[in-house]
């Protein structure tokens, strides 16, 4: 995820990625990931880890599928 921009909605509980490369987005992505109600906010720990806070708890990004 290193160099992506991630986002998600706080209604539409999804979460997707995408790069800003030569003026535009590129290697746009949607994440499946368990249900975490919605997302309020995204954090990362000392040693890189990403992490989301949703309504149902924090949950660290880790063996995401496509």
């Amino acid at each position: 995820l290193a160099g992506h921009y991630m986002f998600s909605d706080f209604c539409g509980h999804w979460l997707r990625t995408f790069k800003y490369t030569n003026g535009g987005a590129s290697k746009k992505r949607e994440w499946k990931v368990p249900d975490i109600g919605q997302v309020v906010s995204f954090g990362e720990d000392g040693f890189g880890e990403t992490y989301i806070v949703g309504d149902k708890g924090v949950f660290r990004l880790t063996g995401l599928a496509k």
